[in-house]
């Protein structure tokens, strides 16, 4: 679920999805191995002191479709359940203090045919470049409350900026989803070992993710020029919320500022692509 401005996003939501993803995730025990974290909590993980929190309503695994091996207790289906998931209009959806939790699983497209499938017994939706972005990970230790309250500690499999960039960005070419630019635009402006190096992650999916191709498409099509798709729809997603409230130069301002933001990150992964970037330290 993707809303239209930065400002519409409760910080709230946010954490119950983290609290959400500490309760699930060691329900889910043996499969670990063959998830990982890739959606909107993700730049929360993988930045550091970003520009603007990350903001999410629903918490996204990626799942290898050779999930079940050495898997044999209980299904997944069993363990969604058992934590207060249960699928509704095609998602898996948990009641909690009033909000609603999506939990959604992405698995890697057959021959890049999208869709739903089955992996197990659950239901995900099929994108190419999910079983990068199970292999291509960091493993992150999360502290924090579950959603009974108890303090908990988890050691949590996070995509890397690699196949989480390629996943984004052709989620963007097909949905054009301001969100989606947003968390572009902060791993790439606040990855916490450098822009350089979200970049030079990006560009190692080349030969290896089939999500790349397309994520190429989408930057040279909509990022290069402060007038373009991903600029403008960057921009009106950072401070649209604000027309009419603040002064019309300070507003326009702003949004020139955030527009210059987007193609820069655009421009610098575009670099990467056509070798550009400046040799790699150390």
């Amino acid at each position: 679920m993707k809303l239209p401005h930065h400002q519409d996003y409760d910080g709230r939501d946010t954490n119950l999805c983290e609290q959400a993803l500490l309760t699930i995730w060691p329900q889910l025990g043996d499969f670990q191995p063959n998830l990982s974290l890739v959606g909107g909590l993700v730049p929360r993980y993988l930045c550091r002191n970003p520009a603007m929190e990350a903001q999410t309503l629903d918490v996204d695994l990626a799942i290898s479709i050779a999930s079940g091996e050495g898997c044999s207790y209980q299904s997944l289906a069993f363990r969604l359940r058992d934590a207060g998931f249960h699928w509704r209009d095609n998602r898996y959806v948990k009641e909690v203090e009033g909000h609603r939790l999506y939990l959604d699983f992405l698995t890697e497209a057959n021959n890049n045919a999208g869709g739903m499938i089955e992996v197990e017994d659950i239901r995900a939706n099929a994108f190419a470049g999910v079983e990068r972005a199970v292999q291509a990970v960091r493993e992150v230790t999360i502290k924090g409350t579950d959603l009974l309250g108890a303090t908990v500690t988890e050691k949590v499999r996070i995509c890397e900026a690699g196949p989480f960039l390629c996943l984004k960005l052709a989620s963007y070419g097909q949905r054009a989803a301001s969100k989606d630019l947003f968390d572009i635009v902060q791993v790439v402006q606040s990855y916490d070992q450098g822009s350089e190096t979200a970049a030079r992650l990006f560009r190692a999916e080349s030969e290896v993710n089939p999500a790349y191709a397309p994520a190429i498409r989408v930057l040279k099509d909509r990022f290069p020029e402060v007038t373009g798709k991903a600029a403008v729809h960057y921009a009106d997603f950072c401070v649209g919320a604000q027309s009419g409230t603040i002064p019309a130069e300070d507003y326009q301002l702003m949004r020139q500022q955030y527009a210059n933001t987007a193609v820069t990150a655009g421009i610098l992964l575009i670099s990467s692509e056509e070798g550009l970037l400046p040799p790699s330290k150390g």
